[in-house]
């Protein structure tokens, strides 16, 4: 939007995300999915509540890492949420403590502030002044033919854990014109699509 190259930090999104899932699982007593995978909305839904930072500014690597490897971290976070549930442990501060104590551990702490061209941020600041993002400018849609079109429905899949139901349904036909138009007009598109399938072919 101003002509400049800003890398974001996914795994700022990704720290917020797990403590997100977290908070559901214990308020749902565990009846909430807690896995690695999501949607492409829950980046949307992670800035509008925690902000964004520059990935110079966190990167989630320790001191000579050089590569992301979550299956150590994800399996001690997935343990402890299911000694939560096995014990009946459902008070949310106890656990989201424990939660950012792994992620802290595994990833580093995420800043409070940071400073960008001279000048403090906040995450929700750095969103609003800098970036200049509207989070609210971005739409979600889908083609389903077992839910009504025209409507704002629910993407009916594990990753969509908190059952957002912001999806517009719509034919195919204006799937792939809404897919060629953002393009041909420069506008961000995320597509997401099922890597779980039989006839997945990458």
């Amino acid at each position: 939007m101003h002509n400049e190259k800003v890398k974001l930090s996914e795994m700022f999104t990704s720290y917020w995300e797990y403590v997100e899932k977290a908070k559901r699982f214990i308020s749902e007593k565990g009846n909430s999915f807690f896995g690695e995978g999501n949607e492409a909305n829950a980046v949307a839904r992670i800035y509008k509540t925690y902000g964004v930072v520059p990935e110079n500014v966190y990167n989630g690597f320790l001191p000579g890492q050089k590569h992301h490897d979550h299956s150590a971290m994800f399996s001690e976070m997935e343990n402890y949420q299911k000694s939560c549930n096995q014990n009946y442990m459902w008070k949310e501060e106890e656990a989201v403590e424990n939660i950012m104590a792994i992620l802290n551990h595994c990833m580093g702490e995420p800043p409070a502030t940071f400073t960008v061209e001279g000048k403090t941020y906040i995450p929700k600041s750095y969103l609003k002044d800098y970036l200049k993002l509207n989070i609210d400018d971005y739409v979600d849609i889908l083609s389903y033919v077992q839910q009504p079109y025209w409507q704002q429905v629910e993407y009916e899949v594990t990753d969509n854990w908190w059952h957002n139901k912001d999806y517009y349904n719509v034919p195919l036909d204006e799937i792939m014109n809404a897919i060629k138009t953002a393009i041909k007009s420069g506008y961000t598109l995320a597509i997401g699509g099922d890597v779980s399938e039989p006839g997945y072919d990458s």
